[in-house]
């Protein structure tokens, strides 16, 4: 792996790796910012300086990847790192550095093979997903979605029925849900940072046992901060929850079986993007909701008057759910080279994301560089967009995917892995 150290405006190189053409994915770089690139957004670019392409991709992660798409000449590969302000304003630069030189391939040609590298604004208009599978009649704002699903909300029947742990109050017109256990589908966590670590009033088991009974939401409290997660897949040692620590910006939170709690930044949104996105957002002012002020806030009055409304039999809170799918029996296994397959597997229809993870045992010998196939991935699952997956065994970090065509596969980057490993594959994707 490359490692790279940014100290204010000076960009230094401290290891280097070879650089080989017709690589995809497997040259990453490792980035250390100094205070002063705190709270900017970071990004990096690339340049081929035999070929001129150049890439620009988000550096907000602590590892990137080094685009394909440059490693397909022969030349010497630079890069640089930008910080942007929350205004979207240029505030930090770096030098240029030299990774090295991008070795030939012992083929004849590279083939034009890959999945592209998004930029910085491809990459985050990939997370609002693809508005042409919306299942509303307009595919081409977000607002205009909304408001067709309000209209038909208004013109629903004014019939109430009520499913299991529901209940309606004596006026015909207040409905209210209770989780399996009484509760209502919130559990509240107060965070605090104490010595660099981050701390919580509330314990795994104390987690494990809410979600349990059907609270599948956080409400927690950070800093005066009131914010909302929710659960994301839950395990023996740890259970991982999804949501926003402001409107810009997506988030993960983990409490693990021995009481600590991470979390993580996954994507920013800058104004330097906004112009790109807006096309796909619409204009708020246009909403036909009370609340204009942001999509949160229409979403919520749309919520709270589709659930005042109807009620289906039962509600998915009502019996401890999430509104995950659990698509476990809907994989198939490839089979040839690993035993003792488990796995778990969801698809959560809010985000169109899919989550996996995998444990087995090598029964054939992996050789360096070369692909296996552990999963195959229906049809109905398949990956549209970015992923992220991630690989381990005894013998070290292996690299993991899903396929552009239809399966989660392993890769050994280095040097050969033996049989008899136990191996550990975890990761999501956005159909």
């Amino acid at each position: 792996m490359i490692k790279a150290k940014i100290t204010g405006t000076e960009l230094k190189i401290s290891e280097r790796e070879p650089l080989l053409a017709g690589t995809v994915g497997l040259n990453k770089i490792s980035l250390s910012f100094s205070d002063e690139w705190s709270g900017l957004t970071k990004q990096i670019d690339f340049t081929n300086e035999h070929s001129g392409q150049s890439r620009r991709i988000s550096a907000e992660v602590d590892v990137c990847t080094v685009p394909w798409e440059l490693l397909r000449d022969e030349g010497d590969i630079s890069c640089y790192v930008r910080g942007i302000s929350a205004e979207g304003k240029l505030t930090l630069r770096t030098n240029e550095e030299n990774l090295g030189t991008v070795l030939s391939s012992q083929e004849d040609s590279v083939p034009d093979t890959g999945t592209p590298t998004p930029d910085v604004c491809l990459d985050t208009a990939a997370k609002l997903g693809d508005l042409t599978q919306l299942k509303t009649s307009e595919k081409t704002r977000l607002v205009g979605a909304i408001n067709e699903v309000k209209a038909a909300a208004d013109s629903k029947q004014d019939k109430l029925i009520a499913g299991e742990n529901i209940t309606i109050a004596a006026d015909g017109r207040t409905v209210s849900a209770a989780g399996a256990s009484g509760g209502v589908g919130v559990f509240e966590v107060t965070l605090a940072t104490q010595n660099g670590a981050l701390t919580a009033d509330k314990t795994f088991e104390q987690v494990k046992a809410a979600v349990e009974g059907g609270k599948p939401v956080l409400k927690v409290h950070s800093d005066g901060a009131q914010l909302w997660f929710f659960l994301l897949d839950t395990g023996t040692t740890e259970i991982d929850f999804v949501g926003f620590a402001d409107e810009q910006t997506l988030a993960y939170l983990t409490v693990k079986q021995d009481d600590s709690w991470e979390s993580a930044v996954a994507a920013r949104v800058t104004a330097e993007l906004h112009g790109a996105l807006s096309d796909k957002l619409g204009s708020l002012s246009s909403l036909t909701t009370g609340a204009k002020a942001s999509l949160v806030a229409a979403i919520n009055e749309l919520k709270a008057d589709v659930d005042g409304i109807s009620i289906p039999d039962p509600l998915p809170v009502a019996s401890g759910g999430t509104g995950a799918t659990l698509i476990r029996q809907a994989f198939t296994l490839t089979g040839n080279g690993i035993t003792g397959l488990s796995y778990t597997a969801y698809h959560y229809p809010f985000l169109n994301l899919c989550f996996v993870r995998a444990y087995f045992k090598l029964s054939s010998e992996l050789a360096a560089a070369t692909p296996m196939q552990v999963l195959t991935i229906p049809e109905d699952y398949r990956p549209g967009y970015a992923h992220a997956m991630s690989g381990y065994c005894a013998a070290g970090a292996l690299s993991a995917r899903v396929s552009s065509g239809n399966g989660v596969q392993i890769r050994c980057p280095a040097s050969k892995v033996a049989t008899t490993q136990d191996v550990y594959v975890t990761g999501f994707w956005f159909v």
